[in-house]
């Protein structure tokens, strides 16, 4: 069963084809939309602000989220921190262990280094690769990186396939 709380009155809302973890916590103005898969340890808090992960999205192991706003079919990676109202566009994906703080915005069709560090408000376009500390942008038309070989790696269709085989671990 999902570990999910009511904060002020305002409980989450999770799709009934959602797969959440039992080892997850969901907290609030939270909603999670079908065929979204949230990974053990993750933490999804919407007290100060709202949560929305779009259809699709990916949200591994030991993730936090604090107030955010992310578009379908998105990876965020294991042990990643979204704190205060980040906005994450459709198809990104964030690495292991990258921050985005407060009120960043990450542009569609992007890649964020795991390790990276996105500072307060930053603005990163569309289809950039962002890398550092504090994160370093460039166009992924510049980079060696293949996008669509990368999206067909880490697909969000094989973590929905992945999470048949946990058996109860998902809801």
């Amino acid at each position: 069963m999902v570990k999910k709380y009511k904060y002020k009155d305002i409980e989450p809302s999770i799709h009934p084809e959602a797969n959440v973890c039992s080892e997850a916590i969901v907290i609030g103005d939270v909603k999670i939309e079908e065929g979204v898969s949230v990974w053990p340890g993750a933490v999804i808090r919407g007290d100060f602000s709202p949560v929305e992960i779009g259809k699709q999205s990916v949200i591994e192991d030991n993730t936090v989220i604090h107030g955010a706003k992310i578009g379908p079919q998105t990876i965020i990676g294991h042990g990643a921190v979204l704190n205060a109202n980040p906005i994450v566009r459709d198809k990104v994906i964030v690495g292991i262990n990258a921050t985005i703080n407060r009120e960043a915005t990450i542009g569609r069709r992007s890649i964020v280094a795991s390790g990276a560090v996105i500072p307060e408000k930053r603005v990163i376009p569309s289809e950039s690769f962002v890398r550092g500390v504090p994160a370093e942008i460039s166009p992924l038309e510049d980079s060696s990186i293949d996008i669509e070989e990368v999206f067909d790696r880490y697909s969000v269709e094989g973590y929905s396939e992945l999470v048949l085989q946990y058996g109860d671990l998902f809801r």
